[in-house]
């Protein structure tokens, strides 16, 4: 889904919320391939 982003601050309004949902799917995809790796071996276990 590609959406034009105009300069106004409507449509900064209109971007904040579709923006949090791909940088939160994105983040479960690095938390993903963090866990198979260290599934696979390469990488450790982070403490928290």
């Amino acid at each position: 889904m590609i959406m034009e982003i105009g300069h106004s601050r409507g449509d900064a309004e209109g971007v904040r919320q579709p923006l949090g949902r791909a940088e939160a799917s994105v983040i479960g995809i690095l938390q993903g391939i963090h866990d198979l790796r260290i599934a696979i071996g390469d990488a450790e276990e982070e403490e928290e």
